[in-house]
């Protein structure tokens, strides 16, 4: 009996499975969310709720112009959440609202089922709003509490003190003053969702025990990242505050878990999940070696993404060798 490792569990052979896979992406973003609201306030919880359902009506309205017999999903609630939560606290409602239209009317609606595996929804819209407001997405506020900002007001620069990011100030060779509690509270700048790393690991845990997410890219993401910060070591601390500061910055951990460990768009064969995670993670830290800073992480997935069907078939055909070469010899 032949036996291949081309799984991805679960497989998606039905609307309930599929079902399935997309409220638990939605359980897991709903408990980052509230965490958020809590260190955030209600602009966080504002900002989520507005592109979340713009997501929603995008792809809703979008396939019945277009007069596609196809129910909308949970799928795009999802990714209104991921947009909203990669943004700073302070950044302007239209620019993840309109980030929020554009990619899912692009990526969920014009390409549809042939060729939206091809670009991440998450990914486009952060290139477009790193492309539109760049000073707004890398701009965070020093210090930030429960009532610090109106939930539905635009927030002038002016009045608040900001702070660079944890991936600006290594790359401008600072030193960094968070704690290890700082690093898994999410006590730092960065995006209102995606830096209390102690509840997004919990999340990936749950996600590991439902079988609806790609662990294996995940954990070569974080492996590969933790490496290099203990090969080359940018914050003159120890190398745990090394490998916690890597992988802190530009939401390298949420993205891990939510955007590239994305069952549905990560490759299916197990090998091949673990070669892109690895590719990611060199390619972010190459991309962070030469300064992109806030972009390395959406560029390495961005061009990652291009080889996902490339590694399957890759790594498919290696194993049907091995396995006709094993059966030869037998």
């Amino acid at each position: 009996m032949i036996k291949s490792s081309v799984k991805a569990s679960p497989f998606i052979h039905s609307s309930e499975t599929s079902l399935n896979l997309h409220l638990d992406l939605l359980i897991g973003l709903l408990s980052v969310m509230i965490i958020s609201v809590v260190q955030n306030g209600l602009r966080a919880l504002t900002l989520c709720l507005f592109c979340a359902l713009t997501a929603w009506l995008t792809e809703k309205i979008g396939l019945i112009i277009a007069r596609r017999d196809k129910n909308t999903d949970l799928r795009s609630l999802a990714m209104g959440l991921i947009i909203a939560m990669l943004c700073p606290v302070t950044i302007d409602f239209w620019v993840p609202i309109s980030a929020s239209f554009i990619s899912v009317l692009f990526v969920r609606v014009i390409l549809g089922n042939n060729y939206k595996n091809l670009f991440l929804t998450p990914v486009l819209a952060w290139i477009y709003m790193l492309t539109v407001a760049p000073k707004s997405m890398t701009s965070f506020p020093s210090e930030v509490s429960f009532g610090t900002f109106s939930p539905f007001e635009n927030i002038n620069s002016d009045f608040y003190a900001s702070v660079e990011s944890i991936a600006q100030q290594l790359q401008l060779k600072k030193e960094l003053p968070y704690s290890f509690l700082n690093i898994l509270t999410g006590d730092y700048p960065g995006g209102l969702g995606t830096t209390c790393i102690f509840i997004i690991l919990g999340v990936c845990v749950y996600f590991i025990f439902r079988k609806s997410m790609a662990w294996q890219v995940s954990l070569s993401m974080i492996v590969t990242v933790a490496v290099f910060a203990l090969l080359i070591n940018r914050t003159n601390q120890s190398p745990l505050f090394s490998v916690l500061y890597e992988l802190s910055a530009t939401s390298y951990i949420f993205v891990a878990v939510f955007v590239a460990g994305d069952i549905i768009n990560a490759p299916s064969v197990n090998l091949a999940k673990i070669v892109y995670g690895i590719l990611i993670g060199v390619l972010t830290m190459l991309f962070r070696y030469l300064g992109f800073a806030e972009h390395c992480v959406l560029l390495s997935l961005f061009i990652c993404n291009f080889f996902c069907e490339i590694l399957d078939v890759l790594f498919l055909y290696l194993q049907i060798y091995y396995l006709r070469k094993r059966m030869i010899k037998k």
